[in-house]
């Protein structure tokens, strides 16, 4: 991009950098997740607007989607989302399964499905085996029916005989309150000038994340970690 923009500008161009005035127009900018699409803070992700949240097990990371939220880890992955309901989990679930595989490949089918409560939600689960080019793979289909038509989903995806990492992330599924989804605010970017005694370390406590908050922040503004910050010195951070 910088070079295509130096061949547009042509050889003789000149111009002016004032750093001040575009810290001036990003200030309080929404960032990152937007709220109608569900918040990650760390391991947990929360939906307010669908008034639930979740919490994924320890070692993974999430990555929210407009559509589905991914769940990454070293011994599996797996994703969130939803689909058509019809009030049924055992069709609901079969529907899932079904869809994992193009057409003209064999379907991916659990032995058997089992039902259990988590949190005061009905749920529905079951988990099948399939040959890949990595191995045998466990796949499993866990469905919360949480009312009025509506049903949520985790598709997982383990080595044989793991799909009990994701156990805790099952059973963490729960519906939040209304005053909890309203607790849920946009992160914002912040432009703030550093005080004397500032470093990046206590800035970065500021930083409206509970993982990484450092490394975030020293991306964000282009520092390294040994970075010496100077009184009046314009920063960014993200803040609620």
């Amino acid at each position: 991009r910088v070079r295509d923009a130096l061949v547009q500008a042509g050889a003789n161009a000149t111009g002016t950098t004032n750093r001040d005035k575009f810290l001036a127009g990003i200030d309080g900018l929404t960032y990152d997740d937007d709220p109608r699409q569900g918040i990650v803070d760390g391991r947990k992700f929360t939906h307010p607007e669908l008034r639930l949240a979740f919490d994924a097990p320890e070692g993974f990371y999430l990555v929210n989607g407009a559509k589905s939220v991914s769940i990454t880890g070293q011994s599996g992955k797996a994703e969130f989302s939803s689909a058509s309901f019809n009030g049924n989990l055992d069709t609901y679930v079969a529907n899932v399964f079904a869809g994992l595989t193009g057409s003209g490949q064999p379907g991916v089918r659990p032995e058997s499905l089992e039902s259990t409560t988590v949190n005061g939600l009905p749920a529905r689960y079951g988990v099948a085996t399939a040959q890949t080019n990595s191995g045998t793979m466990d796949v499993a289909v866990f469905a919360y029916d949480f009312g009025n038509g509506k049903a949520y989903h985790f598709v997982t995806i383990t080595q044989a005989g793991g799909a009990g990492a994701f156990n805790t992330m099952f059973r963490s599924m729960r519906r939040i309150t209304a005053a909890q989804a309203g607790s849920v605010k946009p992160r914002r970017l912040s432009v703030v000038s550093v005080k004397a005694g500032d470093t990046v370390r206590s800035l970065s406590s500021r930083m409206a994340y509970t993982d990484a908050p450092l490394d975030r922040f020293l991306v964000l503004n282009g520092l390294q970690q040994d970075a010496r910050l100077t009184p009046g010195q314009k920063v960014k951070l993200v803040t609620y």
